[in-house]
């Protein structure tokens, strides 16, 4: 006699994934951004880490040992920049992880100088 089963599988905390660090992810251009990977469940061996730091689809650095990168963006307040992080573990499927970046308005710069009485009409 034989049975059937369903084996149902779940995703759990410790399943393969990557992620973006990044500091700051947004500020008044220019604006250095410090990025790093973070890559959980890592007991495969990583054969690159490749970065497309300004969203235009072409990887801007591959490196194996996955160093933490350094992008500056330059814009107009408002835009937004996609980073990229594409993972490649030896044998697996490639991991994909994002993380948007946005240009800010800057802050108020120079002095303004008020004399005393102020009159408001």
């Amino acid at each position: 006699a034989s049975q059937q089963f369903e084996i149902l599988v779940e995703a759990g905390p410790d399943q393969l994934s990557a992620e973006i660090l990044a500091y700051p992810d947004s500020g008044p251009s220019p604006l250095k951004v410090r990025f790093s990977p973070r890559v959980r469940n890592n007991n495969l061996v990583i054969s690159s880490y490749q970065w497309d730091f300004d969203g235009d689809g072409i990887v801007d650095v591959t490196d194996t040992f996955g160093a933490p990168r350094t992008y500056t963006y330059t814009g107009a307040p408002g835009d937004l920049f996609t980073a990229r992080l594409t993972v490649n573990p030896a044998g697996e499927a490639p991991l994909v992880a994002t993380r948007d970046i946005r240009i800010e308005n800057m802050p108020p710069s120079g002095q303004v100088k008020v004399s005393a009485p102020l009159s408001v009409e």
